[in-house]
C-alpha cells in the first residue's frame, strides 16, 4: 500500500497554484497522480465558472457542459488509478 503524507500533497498543491513545476519534486506515480487531480478540478472550475456566463449564449453553454462532462469522466477515470495505486 503507497501512502502519501499530508507535507507532500500540501507541497504539490502549493506549487500548483505558484505556478512552479513539479517535476523535480514528484518522484511517483501517485504524487503524479495527485499532481494531475489538482489540475483536473482547476479545469472543472474553470469550465463551471464559463458554464454559469449566461451572456455568452446557450450554444456556448451547451458546449461547456458538454467539455464538463468529458472532464467528469476523465477525473471518475483518474479516481480509479488512485485507488488501484493505493492498494499496490
Amino acid at each position: 500500500m503507497v501512502i502519501i503524507n499530508f507535507k507532500k500533497n500540501s507541497e504539490i498543491f502549493s506549487n500548483f497554484l505558484a505556478g512552479i513545476s513539479t517535476s523535480s519534486i514528484i518522484n511517483n506515480k501517485l504524487e503524479r497522480l495527485i499532481k494531475t487531480g489538482i489540475e483536473i478540478n482547476q479545469k472543472l472550475w474553470d469550465l463551471e465558472d464559463s458554464a454559469r456566463m449566461a451572456n455568452l449564449g446557450a450554444e456556448h453553454i451547451a458546449n461547456v457542459k458538454q467539455e464538463i462532462d468529458k472532464t467528469n469522466q476523465k477525473r471518475n477515470d483518474l479516481i480509479r488509478q488512485v485507488d488501484i495505486e493505493i492498494k499496490k
